[in-house]
């Protein structure tokens, strides 16, 4: 195997490095619900349902059920993107990939 496998098949879970604090304070503000992230901004929050934490069955956040037509605004701002994204080198996309993750 090489090295990047190696490491990837004895990766272990753990708790995160930072701290969940702004997270939560930031779900806590979000209690009536998301919508889509599309284009660039949230739309209205419409036929929600309920995210549980599946270690402790606590609800987490209210979300939308996307509809066809969700997901073909969301593919047209997607095509729209791309070719911008397509343009940053493998080390930029990282970093927003891994800003996105904290």
């Amino acid at each position: 195997m090489g090295k990047i496998t190696d490491i990837l098949s004895t990766m272990d879970y753990g708790p995160s490095p930072e701290s969940d604090v702004h997270v939560l304070a930031w779900l806590g503000s979000h209690k009536d619900g998301f919508g889509h992230f599309i284009g660039g901004r949230f739309l209205a929050p419409a036929a929600l349902f309920d995210v549980n934490n599946p270690a402790t069955g606590e609800r987490i956040a209210r979300v939308s059920q996307g509809t066809a037509e969700d997901v073909d605004a969301a593919v047209a701002s997607a095509r729209k993107a791309f070719p911008k994204w397509a343009a940053l080198s493998g080390d930029e996309r990282a970093r927003y990939l891994y800003a996105l993750a904290r």
